[in-house]
């Protein structure tokens, strides 16, 4: 919940600890906009950010997040997945209710 008591969805993508730190999470706001956020820490990093950490920041505007959502369905199908069990299976992990038809 925001400081407004308005919902917002998380889920931690990866959150890595030890000798080399990362994490990534996933969010969408209360105004409906997709944020990113990636912060790594640790050996390497700096030959790639020329510092000893990164961090990154993406945002997709509420009403893009619907053409996102298409996109990243059709990439799906670019990876060899059966697009309809792909998102099944997915659902299915995450306790996301779908229905499916098929004749």
């Amino acid at each position: 919940m925001t400081q407004d008591g308005e919902k917002e969805l998380q889920l931690v993508i990866e959150n890595t600890t030890g000798s080399h730190e990362r994490y990534i999470d996933a969010a969408i706001k209360a105004n409906g906009s997709l944020y990113i956020t990636y912060f790594s820490d640790g050996p390497g990093i700096d030959f790639f950010s020329g510092k000893s950490d990164y961090e990154a920041f993406l945002s997709i505007e509420a009403q893009h997040k619907d053409l996102l959502l298409l996109h990243l369905i059709k990439a799906l199908h670019g990876h060899g997945a059966e697009i309809t069990s792909a998102l099944m299976t997915i659902a299915k992990e995450n306790g996301i209710p779908y229905s499916f038809a098929s004749y």
